[in-house]
């Protein structure tokens, strides 16, 4: 089983693919959103330019699936503050709009969180 894993947070987004069969693990990060963005991925950083979290969110994925051909069995993403959810969920309209409507709670970390998982 292969799980892709997004963290985003104030300027940056983070992923891991995780595969559960074998010891292999894909990071890949962007850092900077919203001033002067970079890549980060095998060592490497390549400067992007300005960006938002759906331009990034989108780079990010086309980043891991050109360094992987075997497909991404499920997702996940931290949110930091999802409202009433103390457990994992699977995100679906009704999760969007709790999490839009705790926004107050984290509003530098949900509208990032919200745009990632819109991608």
């Amino acid at each position: 089983m292969r799980i892709l894993a997004l963290n985003s947070g104030s300027s940056s987004i983070k992923c891991a693919l995780l595969d559960l069969e074998a010891p292999a693990r894909l990071e890949v990060r962007v850092e900077g959103i919203g001033g002067s963005a970079a890549l980060v991925a095998g060592g490497e950083r390549r400067p992007l330019g300005k960006l938002d979290y759906r331009q990034a969110t989108e780079l990010l994925l086309g980043e891991v699936s050109s360094r992987t051909t075997a497909p991404v069995d499920a997702a996940a993403h931290r949110i930091v503050h999802g409202g009433a959810f103390a457990d994992p969920v699977v995100v679906d309209s009704d999760v969007v709009a709790a999490i839009e409507q705790a926004t107050a709670l984290a509003p530098l970390h949900n509208p990032p969180a919200l745009a990632v998982l819109r991608a």
